[in-house]
């Protein structure tokens, strides 16, 4: 999914009050899914607030005491606004947060993809196979009584492989994602398929505008 998809922050809410403790635990679980410094963005997303300048402004003073404290490090950046930094947290962070126990934080942003994507491709599964059903029929027809106009042309034959490809990739990746995508957990990143989008354009227009 590209991050300009909006599906996945669909349902975050508004900033509002925050403890540190609830930044920084966000921060590492950022960590843990992403593997690498972690951007204001990010934080707000795992603290369950749409990404904003207000979230960004609510952030800025907790974000400051962490890194005052030594709990956070925040990484060097050219122009060095907030938007543009990132941050980690230190051992000493690590070991705060191991003391003073789990701290409830709202769906991670992979666990929330997963399910917004698995639900559509549920509610797509079978138009999608229904497409594929049609172009596999098309194309047995066509092999088996080839057009009393002639063969195909170059385009046609073009045309219709590329269907068919679409139409498979489309079946395999709704079945997987309804039979076989594993729910993620907070702990490691998951699995992450192809683009749920590619579902999409094999609806039936009418489907598709429900």
């Amino acid at each position: 999914m590209s991050d300009m998809d909006p599906r996945p922050n669909s349902e975050l809410g508004p900033s509002g009050p925050v403890s540190d403790d609830a930044v920084l635990a966000a921060v590492a679980r950022a960590e843990r899914i992403e593997r690498r410094h972690t951007g204001v963005r990010q934080i707000a997303e795992h603290l369950g607030w749409r990404y904003s300048g207000r979230a960004t402004s609510r952030l800025r003073p907790p974000l400051a005491r962490l890194v005052d404290s030594g709990l956070l490090d925040s990484a060097e950046v050219p122009r060095r606004k907030i938007r543009s930094k990132e941050w980690k947290t230190t051992e000493a962070g690590r070991r705060h947060l191991a003391a003073v126990g789990p701290i409830d934080l709202p769906e991670s942003p992979q666990h929330r993809r997963w399910r917004q994507d698995r639900d559509v491709a549920l509610w797509a599964r079978d138009a999608v196979r229904a497409e594929a059903l049609m172009v596999v029929d098309q194309a047995y027809d066509l092999l088996r009584d080839p057009p009393a106009s002639g063969p195909l042309t170059e385009g046609e034959r073009l045309r219709l492989t590329r269907r068919f490809e679409a139409a498979m990739k489309a079946h395999t990746l709704a079945r997987w994602m309804c039979e076989c995508w594993t729910e993620p957990t907070d702990d490691a990143r998951g699995e992450d398929p192809d683009s749920v989008t590619q579902l999409l354009p094999h609806l039936p227009e009418r489907q598709r505008s429900a």
